[in-house]
């Protein structure tokens, strides 16, 4: 009898330490299985974090622009001079990053045609232009012609856009990427060429990369349709003045010139009249 009741007492004994060990093993697995969801959750949140703050999409006349540009490494000792200035107020005004207030001056209106200037002026000839942004407000259209760098116009700030853009009395017709301090790639643009031939009423027909040595043209209505590959402007083509695609030349080696405000009567000229002549 005293056996049996040693035996029980030894059972009970171990099978209080297999409870206490299974419980401590559940236990150190809930921590670890915690511990890995926790890291889990902040890796998530950092790659969301990366993602938010490189490719934030930027709403633009009802268009999405993916990326902003940064300004380029070499020019980060400016940058750095020019805000050391701004807050010792020694700079001249002729040389120094425009602010949030200055910049309002060199505005494109774009909720008109012909494009103009805030204060009604309609923009002629080729200008220096940044699309620059905050969160605060939609994007403003930079553009001047009076020799100040990107860098200038956007505060060192990045932009959206920048390089040169061609107007005609109000009339957009042709943009490129020709910028030294931001220097943005074709894949860059290319939302933002889309969004100023839409805005444009299909009057911008031309971008000209500075991607290469030698620029290359491209017709901005056939970017609209396809990819640069296939809207690159080859040297026997001109792009259509009705359709703005792409045409080839003749193969004659000219070309025949366009009619305008043809006079018809003349076709029924006498037989020995001389009617017109190409």
């Amino acid at each position: 009898m005293a056996k049996q009741i040693a035996e029980k007492e030894t059972s009970h004994i171990l099978s209080d330490e297999l409870s206490q060990e299974i419980t401590k093993n559940e236990q150190q697995t809930d921590i670890i299985l915690k511990k890995r969801k926790r890291d889990n959750e902040q890796e998530a949140f950092s790659k969301n974090k990366i993602t938010f703050f490189n490719f934030t999409p930027i709403m633009w006349r009802n268009n999405v622009l993916k990326r902003a540009i940064s300004m380029k490494s070499e020019f980060k000792p400016e940058r750095k001079k020019q805000r050391i200035l701004q807050q010792n107020g020694e700079l001249n005004s002729s040389i120094k990053y425009l602010l949030i207030e200055e910049q309002t001056q060199f505005a494109i209106n774009m909720d008109e045609m012909p494009f103009k200037f805030t204060n009604g002026t309609i923009p002629d000839g080729e200008y220096v232009f940044c699309l620059i942004y905050n969160l605060n407000s939609e994007p403003q259209l930079l553009c001047c012609n009076d020799g100040k760098h990107h860098s200038y116009l956007a505060n060192g700030k990045k932009v959206l856009a920048a390089g040169t853009i061609q107007f005609e009395q109000g009339e957009l017709v042709q943009v490129t990427n020709n910028s030294g301090h931001y220097k943005p790639t074709d894949s860059e643009m290319l939302d933002f060429i889309k969004t100023l031939y839409e805005e444009s009423n299909g009057s911008l027909r031309i971008y000209k990369s500075y991607m290469t040595q030698d620029p290359i043209q491209y017709c901005v209505a056939e970017l609209m349709q396809s990819d640069f590959a296939h809207a690159k402007i080859g040297a026997n083509q001109k792009i259509d003045s009705y359709t703005g695609l792409l045409v080839n030349l003749h193969t004659t080696g000219y070309e025949i010139p366009e009619v305008i405000n043809t006079d018809f009567n003349r076709f029924n000229a006498a037989p020995n009249t001389e009617a017109f002549s190409l």
